[in-house]
């Protein structure tokens, strides 16, 4: 119950919910401007309802060094992992290929990942 009452506060979220939104943002590659994206799916409770970025995995080159939307970007040693099973997962629990929202510190390393189910985001 205590830690229910913690995810509450921390996320602000206490319900699952479907999300569809145009606030959530993915990276172009190339231009460095964002797009509007689309998020449709059942998401646990503990996600945000928006995401301040969005992207596939393409590469994995080591555990910290990342290609996301054909984008490279350095991977924080502290990174915070969401999965669908859990609140908190490992950084093993990522996958080249997957879907994922995510949260880039202010030295441009992503700080939090949140695991989405295939074919959650709309690349159109």
């Amino acid at each position: 119950m205590i830690r229910k009452h913690l995810l509450t506060i921390t996320l602000g979220c206490a319900v699952a919910m479907t999300i569809t939104t145009n606030i959530a943002y993915a990276d172009t590659a190339g231009n460095g401007y964002k797009r509007p994206s689309r998020i449709t799916a059942q998401l646990p409770a503990y996600y945000p309802s928006h995401f301040p970025s969005l992207g596939v995995l393409t590469e994995m080159r080591a555990s910290h060094d990342w290609v996301i939307n054909g984008k490279a970007i350095k991977v924080s040693s502290n990174v915070i992992v969401h999965s669908l099973v859990t609140n908190f997962s490992s950084l093993y629990s990522v996958k080249q290929g997957m879907e994922l929202a995510y949260r880039v510190n202010k030295d441009g390393e992503v700080a939090e990942v949140w695991a989405l189910p295939n074919g959650a985001i709309d690349r159109n």
